[in-house]
């Protein structure tokens, strides 16, 4: 479909709910899941099947379309591209395809982001972290290798529920034209400001690589072609900067806990 018949589309379907409509609209969007399939394929093990991916993505489409208001001042491809990436790592999380050695590593170096994070007062480097974990840079390098596909994450998952059973969503984050209640905008508001802040004190290495993986939306290996290191790199950055976040957050939960 042309631009012009797809913004009339959108107009017909929002009024009438036209089921040939709606198949249309999936049809035409669907490269945009074949294309979130492909970006995460490429930081998973060979065994799991991209067709899966697509499988999981479709369904994470079909929601976004029934939920997508085109007069909310976004583009359908940003909305539903969080939906869809989050409903293939949900699917991925229901097969459990992670064995409990990797899980078991991403939990330690993720207490030992968190421990360092709050002995500190401020963002860990990688040495205070190896130390704190007792391993050499080398073995640290080779642990966040190792972890690179939990630090990918679904927007539909909760920042930290292991501390806060009402921990906000990450999909709480981005902008939805439905109202919600006082207390949800002043949490969502606050832990917006939080993550920038986090995001800002980053090193320009690492927030250069969020901003071209989560942004830009390019691949792993498209940004090592673009910053000049290894894919492997690249994975090693994206996880030390995932890990970082969540130990703000993790640190700004404890003591907001401590307070109540």
């Amino acid at each position: 479909m042309t631009e012009t018949e797809v913004k009339q589309a959108w107009q017909t379907y929002i009024k009438t709910r036209n089921m040939k409509i709606k198949n249309d609209l999936i049809l035409h969007y669907l490269p945009v899941v074949r294309h979130n399939a492909s970006r995460l394929a490429l930081a998973l093990p060979s065994h799991v099947n991209i067709n899966d991916l697509i499988s999981s993505g479709v369904v994470g489409l079909i929601s976004s379309i029934e939920k997508f208001d085109p007069n909310a001042g976004f583009q359908f491809k940003s909305f539903a591209s969080h939906r869809i990436q989050g409903a293939m790592l949900d699917e991925l999380r229901n097969l459990d395809w992670i064995p409990r050695t990797i899980r078991s590593k991403s939990k330690k170096v993720q207490a030992a982001y968190n421990e360092a994070q709050q002995k500190h007062g401020r963002m860990p480097t990688d040495v205070e972290v190896a130390e704190y974990l007792g391993v050499s840079m080398e073995q640290f390098n080779e642990l966040l290798e190792a972890t690179k596909i939990i630090s990918l994450f679904s927007f539909d998952a909760r920042i930290n529920p292991s501390l806060m059973e009402d921990s906000p969503l990450l999909s709480e984050l981005i902008k939805d034209p439905r109202i919600a209640s006082p207390s949800q905008e002043i949490s969502r508001e606050e832990l917006k400001q939080l993550l920038i802040q986090a995001i800002n004190e980053l090193p320009k290495q690492e927030k250069t690589v969020l901003i071209l993986y989560y942004y830009e939306e390019l691949t792993l290996k498209e940004i090592g072609e673009v910053l000049g290191v290894t894919e492997s790199r690249i994975c090693q950055i994206h996880a030390k900067a995932i890990f970082k976040l969540k130990a703000r957050v993790h640190t700004s939960e404890i003591k907001e806990y401590a307070t109540h």
